[in-house]
């Protein structure tokens, strides 16, 4: 896990940002709003940690003699059904974080990292 991770998960919720000033309904929006930006920054950072894993894994010593074995063996068929699953699995994770940045920019007016 890498320490932007780290630091995310650790942070603690923010307090209502909202002025005494504006009222019941603007002081519900406003802890809503950082309630939100809470749980999108615990989320970005379970991606980030999810896809440091996934990397550890692909590049771990066991996994890569798994598929030379199979290279090796004539089995190209088992590293290449390997291949896609860790393909797809970059994919969803970047598609996820795109929308988790488009979610946070729109909804929330927040600009990402």
């Amino acid at each position: 896990m890498n320490l932007h991770a780290r630091q995310s998960l650790q942070r603690a919720p923010p307090n209502g940002l909202a002025l005494a000033d504006q009222g019941p309904d603007s002081q519900t929006l406003e802890q809503a709003k950082a309630s939100m930006h809470t749980t999108t920054q615990t989320l970005e950072a379970l991606l980030e940690v999810i896809e440091c894993e996934r990397v550890e894994w692909w590049n771990a010593p066991a996994t890569r003699e798994r598929r030379r074995k199979w290279l090796e063996s004539g089995e190209s068929d088992k590293a290449t059904r390997l291949q896609v699953v860790n393909n797809r699995t970059t994919e969803m994770i970047r598609e996820m974080m795109a929308k988790l940045g488009l979610f946070c920019r729109w909804s929330l007016g927040v600009e990402g990292s």
